[in-house]
């Protein structure tokens, strides 16, 4: 075939490639998820997977061909990107992020309730996403991750244009950059993700800030001058902590280009006053801007202290994962070739780019490129934080660090692939260099892909939260009394309370106030009575999302389906409420409980199948035998009946199961929550109710009627009446899907004192990213 062929059939190719995948979104569109989703990546439709995989593949081949038009290139697969990005919100996910993510919707809700800035930590999404919830008459959570999805796009883009600014004289040095950019390198689901969480926001945010100091050091200071600082000033507020990093790159930019420019005078290096500008500005207003803050006066402290004190946490949170991927039937070297190696890939770039350029100064001084040489040597000092946070830091905080240092070496990386694509262009000719480079970007987007969600790929949840889990907790809340804690397997009732509830209410603080005494987190494994160790009433709910993560997902890690079936099953525990993706069971206080019912003996059991919030069912003692199967996704039909265990066990201190619990990801990254909520690690010691009012043996007999079912017309479930005790029940909310952000955070607790986290204005931020728990004894965590 000719070349002239060869271009038109790529025209065409290009064109189905449009079309399939335009079917593909509009059939995933029409199939929207009816509950809890592991993972989006299997659950749609595989006509959009292929219109996807076929549009990135044609347009690589455009971007690295010679004559080809690099738009139609650019402009396919930016879209096919683009809507993978989107995909949560073409597949009506109601919230995506389910630990801090939760915790900055609410704090949306806030303001667009209150009217003015409540929390002045990092507003500068919370406020965007006011605006525009505003101007579009959108909900804030949709509007929330469209503004993440907004973040994430602009990555690449930025990308694409420094490097053009940098290298102007190599053509396909802008156009491998893109495709660089496209990887989304910095994404590491421990530390930065998409969806609401400032500290990702902000690493992916950061090209735009390194476009105009390229600017302003290419001679057009009074055009970026202004533009810096007004970049500078919002990227504070975006997030303090990668505004720091920032300060620290910046920083020793300025002194590596210092000491340049005392070796050689160049019309880039030069001696004026304002030659350090930049620096000088984001340094002046961090300072100006941070140093009054307590709180970050106070996190930066103490992570200075554990820095220096070589901790070991964050070392400890990455051996703790690598034990519980081992766990789960995964490998450290099947995740690190998931998450990592197309990151490490570059990061040899960036070696070899600097090794280029120390045998250029060796050789010539005027080809030597200055700048870049400069921001080769300033990212250096965040490459130090990284390994600083592993060896005295808190969980996943590394990985915030790690991020940061990715978009860097993205901008370096594709510098140094334009020259070695040059230099084996004289070598093979253009046609061997194209298809070697073609493999090589087809490669790393098929490994890199998969990660830009979180799913089962990478021994993860996804972070979707089905609306049945935000519209089940807002029931629930409605009849909750604070003096009853609400234990949770995984996903945390404090982070539903943070958008359900009003502060004043001091539902979502007490229950904060419970997660922090560790009496919130179950005991792993609780089928063994050590749910009923407590002395009062307490409430467990469960979600869709909890059963699906851990006893399907991790193989029962942490809770199998015999754990969720006890609740189901144990005659002395009562369903108050459930909507088919959420129950919300109750056990007695002050009662010997009797683990030995069988199926047929145990009173208060009844499946549901409503997965869309609206019906809720109160179950009381005397209710029928369940049905087989439950309608939402989350496995929770799946948990088999299991005989209770009829020993004493209600005595047993359940302290140990907080030694059982895995450390955690981030799911956090997490960062957001509020500065209270940071960790929703699972420290599991979780305080259970212990039995001893009512006959064990005889829990056929509640004192309490069955409450009546509320029906489709939406009426309020009445507040069951617990068989023994006369605690007023909650009604059950609905299924959220914060389970995944849980798992993440789950095994990774968070540690509120993060410095980090405090940038983030919230420990359980990090939680999300996967920041690991205090809890002394947290045990290996699901994987990632």
């Amino acid at each position: 075939m000719t070349m002239d062929q060869i271009d038109r059939a790529t025209y065409s190719v290009s064109s189905v490639a449009f079309i399939l995948l335009s079917v593909g979104i509009l059939l995933a569109y029409r199939s929207p998820a009816t509950g809890y989703e592991l993972s989006i990546y299997t659950e749609t439709t595989m006509v959009y997977w292929i219109g996807f995989a076929l549009s990135l593949v044609v347009a690589t081949h455009i971007l690295l061909s010679k004559n080809l038009n690099k738009y139609l290139g650019g402009t396919l697969g930016g879209f096919a990107v683009a809507s993978l990005l989107l995909l949560p919100i073409i597949r009506g996910y109601h919230h995506v992020g389910a630990t801090d993510a939760m915790s900055h919707w609410g704090t949306v809700q806030d303001i667009l309730q209150a009217g003015e800035i409540l929390e002045w930590r990092y507003p500068a999404l919370h406020v965007g996403t006011a605006i525009w919830a505003l101007i579009t008459g959108g909900s804030a959570n949709t509007m929330l991750y469209m503004l993440a999805v907004v973040y994430g796009l602009v990555f690449p883009i930025f990308v694409f244009l420094s490097v053009r600014r940098l290298e102007p004289r190599k053509q396909n040095a802008k156009y491998i950059a893109l495709l660089s950019g496209l990887l989304f390198l910095p994404i590491n689901q421990l530390g930065v993700r998409i969806e609401a969480h400032p500290t990702s926001q902000a690493v992916l945010f950061l090209p735009v800030i390194l476009f105009a100091t390229i600017l302003y050091y290419k001679n057009l200071r009074s055009r970026s001058s202004v533009l810096i600082v007004l970049l500078v000033w919002f990227y504070i507020y975006l997030h303090p902590q990668q505004a720091a990093n920032l300060v620290l790159l910046l920083g020793l930019l300025s002194v590596s280009l210092i000491i340049l420019d005392k070796r050689v005078s160049t019309e880039f290096i030069n001696t004026h006053n304002h030659h350090h500008f930049p620096t000088l500005v984001t340094g002046i207003l961090f300072w100006l801007l941070m140093s009054g803050r307590e709180f970050f006066v106070n996190k930066l402290e103490l992570s200075v202290e554990r820095i220096i004190s070589f901790t070991g946490r964050g070392i400890e949170t990455v051996e703790g994962r690598a034990s519980s991927v081992d766990a789960v039937g995964g490998s450290v070297g099947e995740i690190f070739v998931k998450l990592f190696l197309i990151a490490s890939i570059f990061c040899g770039l960036y070696v070899v780019n600097v090794l280029l350029i120390g045998w250029s100064v060796k050789r010539t001084k005027r080809t030597i490129p200055y700048f870049e040489l400069s921001l080769t040597i300033g990212v250096l000092g965040v490459v130090g934080m990284v390994f600083f946070y592993l060896a005295g830091g808190i969980s996943d905080q590394f990985a915030r660090h790690l991020g940061f240092v990715m978009v860097v070496v993205t901008i370096l990386g594709s510098l140094s692939l334009a020259r070695l694509y040059s230099l084996l262009q004289s070598k093979l000719g253009s046609r061997s260099v194209q298809s070697v480079f073609f493999i090589f970007f087809v490669c790393c987007l098929a490994l890199s892909m998969p990660v830009i969600h979180s799913s089962s790929f990478i021994y993860k949840g996804s972070g979707h939260v089905p609306e049945s889990h935000v519209s089940g907790y807002d029931t629930a809340f409605e009849y909750y009394d604070v003096d009853q804690p609400i234990v949770y397997a995984r996903s945390a009732a404090f982070r539903y309370a943070s958008v359900t509830t009003d502060s004043s209410s001091g539902i979502e603080r007490r229950l904060i106030d419970y997660h922090e005494d560790e009496i919130g987190p179950a005991p792993i494994h609780f089928d063994n009575q050590s749910i009923h160790t407590n002395e009062n009433p307490l409430y467990v709910g469960v979600v869709g999302s909890d059963i699906a993560r851990d006893a399907e997902l991790y193989n029962g890690f942490k809770f199998s389906y015999d754990d969720f079936a006890y609740l189901e099953n144990h005659p002395d525990i009562n369903k108050v409420v459930t909507n088919g993706q959420f129950k919300l069971y109750q056990t007695p206080g002050d009662q010997d409980t009797e683990s030995g019912a069988s199926n047929a003996s145990r009173p208060g059991t009844s499946n549901f199948s409503n997965t869309t919030g609206d019906n809720f069912e109160q179950i009381g003692p005397n209710s029928s035998a369940p049905t087989d199967e439950e309608s939402t996704d989350s496995a929770d039909d799946d948990t088999t009946t299991t005989e209770s265990d009829t020993s004493d066990d209600s005595d047993e201190d359940t302290s140990e199961a907080a030694d059982g619990l895995p450390i955690e990801p981030d799911a956090t990254d997490d960062e957001d929550s509020s500065a209270s909520t940071e960790d929703e690690a699972e420290s599991t010691d979780t305080s259970s109710t212990e039995s001893t009012e009512t006959d064990s043996g005889d829990p056929s007999e509640p004192d309490a009627e069955e409450p009546p079912e509320i029906g489709d017309d939406g009426s309020e479930p009445s507040v069951e009446d617990d068989s023994e005790s006369d605690t007023e029940e909650i009604p059950g909310p609905d299924e959220n899907d914060s389970s995944e952000a849980n798992v993440e955070d789950d095994g990774g607790d968070n540690d509120d004192d993060e410095t980090s986290e405090t940038d983030d204005g919230d420990a359980s931020a990090d939680d999300a990213d996967g920041g690991d728990n205090e809890s002394a004894g947290a045990d290996p965590t699901p994987p990632i």
